[in-house]
């Protein structure tokens, strides 16, 4: 997934209302159109599971192996399918409240997604292309989350409060010598390219990972770059891979990692599929623990539990919202 497509996607960081994007398998190629949801006075229809699908559709198709591509793609279309409609209920609820999004706003949107990632409108069509998504469409998405992060910020996210004293909590539980695991305790990121089709060469996924890197280093927050731009299955996790020994390292991981200091973050590297840079939280090796200070991972372990926090409000929010609505899916 590429980079402008994931900061849309991640426009709403509720993990209750992460789902894959997927299509369904497609045995002619004229189905007619029909009707596979209603969520109150509102149809979703076969051709809008398509269109929002169709990115991960293709890559369904061309990674997974012959025999488990029907499968996968039925199982990916349900998941599609939940969320379309859980996506339907909240914007019902937008209009409910009274909030709207015009083209100016995404326009707006659009222009800050450019500057954070130093990119222009012919990089995001690019990227667009690559994806084959349609700018009409990838507005479309960009319309539907924000006024979903809206709906939510009023709803929600306004009412969570974190305080200095859950922090310190969490703190002396997770990063206190006596609870710091043996080991180095790491986040990583990584840019893959596609050896196949050319979605993403090797020297594209190089000059990302240089520029995520330096947004990093800067000071934007680490668990979120690897939210929003990492290829990598611990994207889901703000990169968080855990804790390693040394000897559980890869070669290309041990010489980077074992050199560094905590809250450091490595040069960009490569791998056999990809490029990677990681940031060191903490390391413990022969009973020796160092540490980040409080001060330097205060914010994160905010993040941390304003997202726990967020995550069980969203689903029981959205829980009420299903149970108040008229839902039938025909699919």
């Amino acid at each position: 997934m590429n980079a402008f497509y994931k900061i849309i996607t991640f426009l709403i960081p509720l993990t209750a209302f992460t789902a894959v994007f997927s299509a369904p398998a497609l045995s002619k190629m004229d189905i007619i159109d029909r009707v596979i949801a209603i969520v109150n006075e509102e149809i979703i229809t076969l051709s809008d599971l398509n269109s929002k699908g169709a990115s991960v559709f293709n890559r369904i198709k061309n990674t997974v192996p012959g025999p488990e591509i029907e499968q996968t793609l039925k199982k990916a279309q349900q998941d599609m399918l939940t969320r379309l409609i859980d996506q339907a209920l909240i914007i019902q609820r937008a209009k409910d409240l009274g909030i709207s999004v015009n083209e100016s706003d995404i326009d707006a949107a659009i222009d800050r997604i450019l500057v954070q990632n130093n990119g222009t409108i012919e990089d995001l069509k690019q990227e667009l292309a690559d994806l084959g998504t349609s700018e009409k469409e990838y507005r479309s998405i960009m319309r539907d989350k924000m006024l979903q992060s809206m709906t939510i910020n009023r709803e929600i996210r306004s009412k969570i409060v974190i305080t200095d004293e859950k922090i310190q909590e969490y703190y002396d539980e997770n990063y206190t010598a006596g609870a710091l695991p043996d080991g180095y305790y790491i986040l990583q990121i990584g840019l893959t390219w596609d050896k196949g089709n050319g979605v993403r060469t090797k020297e594209r996924a190089r000059q990302r990972a240089e520029e995520i890197r330096k947004m990093s280093v800067n000071g934007r927050d680490f668990m979120e770059l690897a939210k929003s731009y990492s290829d990598l299955p611990s994207a889901r996790d703000g990169g968080d891979i855990g804790v390693f020994k040394k000897e559980e390292m890869a070669p290309y991981m041990r010489e980077t990692i074992t050199a560094m200091q905590p809250e450091e973050v490595s040069e960009v590297i490569e791998t056999p599929s990809g490029y990677q840079f990681f940031k060191l939280l903490s390391s413990n090796e022969q009973g020796r623990a160092i540490q980040a200070g409080l001060d330097s991972v205060k914010l994160k372990i905010k993040e941390q539990l304003f997202q726990k926090k967020m995550k069980k409000l969203s689903e029981i929010w959205l829980e009420q919202l299903r149970e108040k609505a008229y839902i039938k899916r025909l699919l």
